[in-house]
């Protein structure tokens, strides 16, 4: 199964929407297929899931996605000393309303934004989080990077761990959410993201 099948088939599983066994069924019609028809759309195609609880379970993984990042950030800059936990804390109201609007917006931008941290201070959180922490895409578990250059499989859903900040950590969601547009309500309007295009090289924020 390519990455992107992955990335369905196992969030897939641990919420329980679809079975082992359907799961390996869609695999093999998959591998039939040569790769050409995607994961997502033989879900659909079969019956298994509709358009409406697939996108809503990418974006649903994204958010918590988006939250795991948010906290990393948090706990860096309390341990760092870059802000105090008022301020963190006020940053959390604004952009529940801006998210609730439907618009996007970075948490590290709002902190600079209100003068809680320094563009360098964001720039240093940014790096840590994509050079020091890995996060396994699929459970979300993470671990100290540690020196690990070469490819470190998560111990508990054997998924490949990503850098914390990496683009396949995040656009590998949005590109197969994009897959299925025509099922996403008003409310439920794509996750927040906290990764900056410019850190991400210019790819589209969650």
């Amino acid at each position: 199964m390519d990455d992107v099948g992955t990335l369905v088939a196992k969030p897939a599983l641990r919420s329980d929407l679809i079975s082992s066994e359907q799961c390996e069924n869609v695999s093999q019609a998959c591998t039939k297929g040569g790769g050409r028809k995607p994961y997502g759309a033989i879900l659909l195609d079969s019956g298994i899931l509709n358009g409406a609880a697939l996108t809503r379970l990418l974006h649903d993984h994204q958010r918590r996605i988006s939250t795991l990042i948010e906290d990393l950030f948090s706990r860096r800059i309390l341990e760092k000393g870059f802000a105090t936990e008022d301020a963190l804390r006020d940053s959390h109201s604004p952009l529940g309303d801006i998210r609730l609007h439907g618009f996007d917006f970075d948490m590290l931008e709002l902190l600079v934004k209100r003068n809680a941290i320094s563009h360098q201070q964001a720039t240093e959180l940014r790096q840590y989080l994509r050079t020091q922490i890995l996060i396994c895409p699929v459970c979300l578990r993470t671990e100290p990077k540690n020196g690990h250059e070469g490819a470190v499989s998560c111990p508990e859903c054997h998924e490949e761990f990503s850098p914390g900040a990496s683009d396949r950590l995040m656009s590998k969601f949005v590109a197969v959410a994009a897959m299925f547009p025509g099922q996403k309500t008003d409310h439920q309007a794509g996750p927040p993201s906290t990764i900056s295009n410019t850190e991400m090289g210019g790819l589209p924020s969650g």
